[in-house]
């Protein structure tokens, strides 16, 4: 069996775990086990796209030659005690990789992740735009807004609390397994 046919035999695995599916007998996994968690679930699902990227390219580098982002050594984290936005948390984060052919985390993740699991709502903006902004329930886990002026205009940021900063660490294979819609 070539390396290539090995990925592709796990993925099958991965795939069948992420639907609750036992792998090894076809039937489905009791509700309460944990493949069932939908964390967990979303966790086999983000590896079996990584898995599906490498058999579509060949081996384990891809096209542009870049790997996709997966958090390194992220128990030796260092969180910031200040609050920090959402870009100075990607960038603090994807400082982890463990290649540096690997892509940096993208913040629209952890936006998306946010808003999809209620902690950030969108909300309509001036001129056809739109605003995140937190939730009440972002709130109890350490989201908060800040005004900040800039040249005669204001604007509000949103900022992540150290606790903010945990809960985003803890779901961050969540997070990874997000799918953005591309516009367009």
């Amino acid at each position: 069996m070539t390396e290539i046919e090995k990925i592709a035999y796990t993925k099958g695995f991965i795939d069948k775990l992420a639907d609750g599916i036992d792998p090894l007998t076809g039937e489905a996994v009791p509700d309460g086990e944990l493949v069932r968690n939908p964390r967990i679930s979303k966790c086999f699902s983000y590896v079996s796209d990584i898995l599906r990227r490498i058999i579509e390219n060949g081996g384990l580098q891809t096209k542009d030659h870049s790997l996709p982002f997966y958090p390194g050594s992220l128990d030796r984290f260092s969180y910031s005690a200040e609050p920090i936005s959402v870009t100075e948390l990607a960038k603090k984060i994807s400082a982890h990789k463990q290649d540096l052919r690997m892509e940096n985390l993208n913040v629209q993740k952890i936006q998306t992740y946010l808003v999809q699991n209620g902690y950030l709502e969108i909300v309509p903006g001036e001129e056809k735009t739109s605003k995140k902004r937190v939730t009440e329930l972002g709130r109890t886990i350490g989201l908060m807004e800040e005004i900040r002026s800039y040249t005669n205009a204001s604007y509000t940021v949103i900022l992540y609390s150290i606790t903010a900063q945990q809960f985003v660490i803890r779901h961050m294979m969540e997070i990874l397994a997000v799918q953005i819609k591309r516009k367009g």
